[in-house]
């Protein structure tokens, strides 16, 4: 959660309207701090939190999930028996 100014930043660097165009985050700062203060840099910085927050939450329990049985999966395979019985 603390990187989610950056992630931000990072997500306006690559927009396809700012293609090719050198892009400073100091600059992109200045400028919402000119046109709102504070408030706008606050509110800029932590734009999509909740949906940057679900996608971290539900990204780690597919790879947990995924991991786990991907990882059972294996240790059927490897011990010789279809079933998964111990040899």
């Amino acid at each position: 959660m603390a990187t989610v100014p950056l992630d931000v930043m990072v997500a306006q660097i690559q927009q396809a309207s700012q293609a090719g165009n050198k892009v400073s985050v100091w600059g992109t700062f200045l400028a919402q701090y000119r046109a709102g203060g504070l408030d706008a840099v606050a509110g800029f910085a932590t734009r999509g939190f909740v949906f940057r927050c679900l996608h971290v939450s539900l990204t780690t329990v597919v790879i947990k999930t995924g991991t786990e049985l991907v990882t059972d999966v294996l240790e059927k395979a490897s011990s010789g028996d279809p079933k998964g019985r111990p040899a």
